[in-house]
């Protein structure tokens, strides 16, 4: 698997456990890779500390997903690694991103904003130096347990009863589960910059699953669901970083008050003026998200998302899903244009089996296929009354 954020096709009945050893040797391999760059060759450019942050999100999102399939102690472990690296990188990432906004206001290259231009521009340097050193220090610690963990951890995958047994149930399954988590947080229709923090960080995991799994499912993952999740991230984003640097400069300038008086009086023009175009862009990405809201009511609607939120199999279906129509033609229900019912994981057999039921996990009964098991599925969310399911010797039968 090369080091990208899409994975290969697999085919759909292939093991779920050999499928995780393949992504974790990848994704773990790129953190690997990109810590030494980010280290050694940080004032190159700024890309190469926000590829090892990137890095270490998409092998904690592997983590997430196949965690049913790897010993609790080493995925314990690995989690404990990947949180220092990426705490590490965060710190650094953090004020590459506070100066590039400064190069980048026209508030501070107006006149009478230079003092604040000038003392934004040394403080912010000060602090990366800071940020770099930290990054330098977490390397030595924590270089070699994440080479441990590249060298070992994926090997340690193992098929598990109570995880699903093959790609695409295993993808139906996580995908299901974190897409109405998501559609649940947008509709819950959230204002505050911590709460829109929240939602962006869904946004990320549900990125990271489908560039997971869209090689091996519907297309519709990747050329419909993946770029209006994607906009999402982007204009949260936007509203996160102007509402915290925002607070970052009001911080700055309390604190020079104590210390430098004199100085703070006179930035202190520079500071509300960049403060006040920094919230002016916050509101504008707000505004933003308010419009692709619209675009999501679509996402909710298509079948694909639909079959997802109800554990179903997605099949192939190609991006034609606005309409409304399923694979065959035929009309399929969407509630209103509300997120569809969560319903858990599929009764019956996962997908790829052979053979009948195993005797460990009988097909559940009617009533029975609304409660998540062993954490696969959406969990305890409130919601509409659940469509009717039925069990699998319903199914066939009918």
């Amino acid at each position: 698997m090369a080091d990208d954020k899409w994975g290969p096709t697999f085919d759909a009945t292939a093991p779920a456990h050999e499928i995780a050893r393949s992504v974790l040797t990848a994704r773990l391999a790129a953190v690997a890779r990109h810590l030494p760059l980010a280290v050694e060759r940080a004032r190159e450019t700024p890309e190469h500390v926000h590829q090892l942050r990137v890095a270490t999100r998409r092998a904690g999102a592997a983590l997430r997903i196949f965690r049913e399939l790897l010993p609790k102690k080493q995925t314990r472990r690995a989690k404990e690694v990947l949180r220092a690296v990426r705490r590490a990188a965060g710190g650094a990432r953090d004020w590459d991103v506070f100066v590039e906004t400064l190069a980048g206001s026209a508030t501070l290259n107006g006149d009478g904003a230079r003092p604040a231009d000038d003392f934004l521009t040394g403080y912010a340097s000060g602090e990366r130096e800071a940020a770099q050193a930290h990054l330098v220090a977490a390397s030595v610690d924590w270089e070699q347990p994440l080479h441990d963990l590249r060298d070992n951890l994926p090997g340690e995958t193992r098929p598990d009863d109570a995880a699903p047994e093959t790609f695409a149930a295993l993808g139906e399954a996580a995908l299901g589960e974190l897409l109405t988590g998501f559609a649940a947080a947008v509709a819950a229709d959230p204002s505050m910059p911590g709460e829109l923090h929240q939602l962006r960080i869904s946004a990320k995991r549900v990125r990271y699953a489908v560039e997971f799994f869209a090689g091996g499912l519907s297309p519709w993952l990747k050329e419909v669901l993946y770029p209006t999740v994607e906009k999402a991230q982007e204009v949260l984003g936007g509203v996160h970083d102007g509402y915290v640097a925002a607070a970052r400069l009001n911080q700055i300038l309390e604190r020079l008050k104590h210390v430098r008086p004199e100085t703070a009086k006179r930035v202190r023009p520079g500071f509300t003026a960049f403060a006040r175009e920094l919230r002016t862009h916050a509101k504008t990405s707000e505004r933003e998200y308010r419009r692709w809201r619209e675009e999501w009511a679509a996402i909710v609607a298509a079948p694909t998302f639909v079959a997802l939120a109800k554990g179903e199999a997605i099949g192939d279906q190609r991006p034609r899903e606005p309409s409304g129509k399923g694979g065959n033609g035929s009309p399929i229900p969407v509630g209103g244009g509300s997120v569809p019912p969560p319903v858990g994981p599929r009764g019956g057999p996962s997908r790829g089996k052979t053979s009948g039921a195993s005797p460990s996990r009988p097909p559940r009964s009617r009533g029975e296929c609304n409660r998540p098991r062993n954490g696969w599925g959406p969990r305890n969310r409130a919601s509409p009354p659940p469509a009717r399911c039925y069990s699998q010797q319903e199914k066939e039968s009918r």
